[in-house]
């Protein structure tokens, strides 16, 4: 059967058009209208040709002190310069992509839309976006966000952001920066199959959970295309069985069912790309590999360590032709001696897991779960008409209660096609169609309006 992600596709697109499209008449009601270039022409009634030769307001930053002012004035000004330029069918399409990076991303108040983990439903919300500014001296430069959504399904998340930049070192274009970070989830109904590689669909039963997170990071880039980053976090983790997953579960089948923890978690990573600028065409690479440790604080011995590793290259050929790509993640946890990992914490592998990432898309979310997982993905993406794209894909997983579980015999497998819709050049939104032998085909709809602009599009929201 298909899953119910797929049926909120419609909504979620029906929904963020009408947010644009309100975004649009509100900004055209307030844009002064355009004033012919010769003031001292005795014609009220311009024509169009002249009026076409009016530039648009220039998009200058205000010089206010105060941040909170600052954005607001910088955002609107980012709008009504944007509009006019749509307003003017001056480049159509790039001028319509620039505007959506200005109402979704960037300094200011704007609505925020995607969801909140997989399976809760198309969600929601407001961020408020305070900028640096690059005028302010290299120890004082800063942004921070502010981000609540909830989702249809009663799922919320609220948080929030500080980024400090070190802008007096600069390491090919980057500087090293501190991140404060605070979050809440609120998650009503996840899916739980049991722990391991084997387990069956039909023994689904549904848990809620609420996570806290504060947490401190440094990231320091190095030459070579190598950035080095440390961080501390505090976890407060509230798991709440149904009724079905209490009467089916228990200590042994899902460890830490009924009690609550709290966790220090010191962390170390290290991550390399090349080349270091990146790029859009040839050939490419990335990898990154962190290093924790959960020390459990209260509710028990559950205390253990965790490796998480990636590696993907790919080739990037013409837009005629598209790009190519090969992805791996690798994941070994390792409880301290007399603990044992909460269920609720252990890697799960199959549609999407509670990040959002994507892997056995053949598989309902969250389908396979144990402390140990590997994962390859190959993919080729091309674009079809601008901004729609199609991508083709095969993956395989399996995941292992024990680092020696993890090998190539007993990998899951699947495959399909994705459509993406790209907005200043990074995915805002996809469908997928994902197979497997076992359990069929499945629908899976994501999307997230924080990443319109990819990384150019300034501040945004948290999420």
């Amino acid at each position: 059967m298909p899953s119910t992600d797929g049926a909120v596709l419609h909504r979620w697109s029906r929904r963020l058009a009408q947010w644009v499209v309100g975004g649009l008449v509100a900004v055209s009601t307030l844009s002064p209208p355009l004033q012919s270039v010769d003031a001292q022409t005795p014609d009220p009634e311009p024509s169009p040709a002249s009026s076409l030769s009016t530039p648009c307001p220039p998009s200058t930053v205000p010089g206010a002190a105060d941040p909170l002012t600052r954005s607001l004035v910088s955002e609107w000004t980012r709008l009504t310069q944007h509009w006019c330029k749509v307003a003017r069918w001056d480049e159509p399409w790039p001028s319509v992509q620039d505007f959506a990076v200005a109402v979704f991303t960037g300094p200011g108040v704007h609505p925020t839309a995607g969801i909140v983990v997989p399976g809760g439903g198309l969600a929601g919300g407001l961020a408020l976006n305070l900028d640096w500014r690059l005028d302010d001296p290299a120890y004082e430069r800063f942004a921070a966000s502010i981000e609540g959504r909830r989702s249809e399904n009663g799922f919320w998340e609220l948080g929030g952001k500080m980024q400090i930049l070190f802008a007096g070192y600069s390491e090919s274009g980057r500087s090293p920066r501190l991140t404060l970070l605070a979050t809440h989830l609120d998650l009503p109904q996840l899916s739980f199959y049991g722990l391991g590689n084997d387990t069956s669909r039909h023994n689904r039963t549904n848990f809620g959970l609420r996570e806290t997170r504060t947490g401190v990071s440094v990231d320091a880039p190095v030459p070579l295309g190598f950035t080095l980053s440390g961080e501390v976090d505090g976890l407060w983790f509230a798991p709440e069985p149904g009724p079905a997953f209490a009467s089916t579960n228990n200590e042994a089948t899902a460890p830490g069912l009924h009690t609550s923890t709290a966790y220090v978690r010191p962390r170390l990573s290290a991550a390399w790309s090349y080349p270091d600028s990146g790029a859009l065409y040839g050939v490419s690479s990335a990898a990154a590999v962190s290093y924790g440790l959960y020390e459990a604080l209260s509710g028990g011995r559950y205390s253990f360590s965790r490796l998480d590793a990636r590696w993907s290259v790919g080739l990037g050929l013409d837009p005629r032709f598209g790009a190519f790509r090969f992805g791996s993640r690798l994941v070994l946890s390792e409880p301290h001696a007399r603990n044992r990992m909460p269920f609720y914490l252990q890697p799960t592998l199959g549609g999407a897991d509670i990040k959002d990432e994507n892997l056995l898309r053949g598989y309902s979310n969250y389908r396979f779960r144990a402390p140990n997982l590997v994962a390859y993905e190959i993919s080729y993406e091309r674009q079809i008409v601008d901004p729609v794209g199609l991508r083709i894909f095969g993956e395989l997983g399996r995941v292992g209660l024990h680092p020696g579980d993890l090998g190539f015999d007993g990998l899951k497998s699947s495959a399909g096609v994705s459509i993406t819709f790209r907005l200043g050049g990074a995915t805002v939104a996809e469908l997928s169609l994902g197979w497997s032998a076992a359990e069929g085909v499945h629908v899976y709809a994501t999307g997230n309006s924080n990443n319109i602009g990819g990384i150019t599009a300034g501040v945004r929201g948290v999420f």
